[in-house]
């Protein structure tokens, strides 16, 4: 957290320090940054919902399953392993799909870095 003091009307003003100190970088990085972050999160919360979907449809199909078959015990056990089959699918996608959302906004930032970097070569 950058230091602060209080000045005479008691408001807070940052040492003339802290703006040195740190790693400045371009309102265009920034933005990218920041839409890269935006996607990312978006693309993972959609993965998320999407498996708890898949979730609670498992779930309602395995309790309907239940009442239309109540005393046949091994189709109860095949209908068992297969939810458990789908849901652990449904969990394997959404790994998946966060990762891929973490490497594109991985591969966003650095490409706007890369072109930043690219333009400051240009400009010397």
């Amino acid at each position: 957290m950058a230091r602060t003091k209080k000045t005479a009307g008691g408001r807070k003003q940052k040492h003339a320090t802290t703006g040195v100190a740190k790693n400045k970088v371009s309102p265009a990085v920034k933005f990218t940054d920041m839409r890269a972050n935006a996607g990312q999160k978006l693309s993972i919360a959609g993965a998320k919902m999407s498996e708890k979907m898949t979730h609670f449809r498992a779930n309602v199909m395995l309790k309907l399953y239940r009442l239309q078959h109540p005393t046949h015990p091994v189709k109860r056990v095949a209908a068992k392993e297969s939810i458990l089959n789908m849901k652990a699918a449904a969990t394997e996608r959404r790994r998946q799909k966060v990762a891929r959302a973490i490497d594109v906004a991985a591969r966003k930032r650095a490409q706007a870095r890369e072109r930043r970097a690219v333009a400051m070569a240009r400009h010397t």
